[in-house]
């Protein structure tokens, strides 16, 4: 079985690793991972957890008519 995956969308997804800091481009040679891939990756995760998750969490948590204390007791009660 073989499977076509279309260049541009190849390319798309070494820019995008390229623009959060996971490979860097060394012309005429390829991409390469950076040395603090873990961390960069990390951090990245916790940021877009902090962006989308958390209001998203909070959001719902209001909608169920929780309140900010609700909440953070069920956090403490999850420790």
């Amino acid at each position: 079985m073989t499977l076509g995956v279309n260049n541009r969308t190849i390319i798309k997804a070494y820019e995008e690793l390229e623009a959060i800091g996971l490979v860097r481009v060394v012309r005429g040679q390829g991409y390469f991972c950076n040395s603090d891939v873990a961390d960069r990756l990390r951090d990245h995760y916790r940021r877009q957890f902090e962006d989308c998750r958390i209001p998203d969490f909070l959001s719902a948590a209001e909608h169920c008519g929780y309140t900010l204390d609700d909440v953070l007791s069920m956090l403490e009660r999850r420790r």
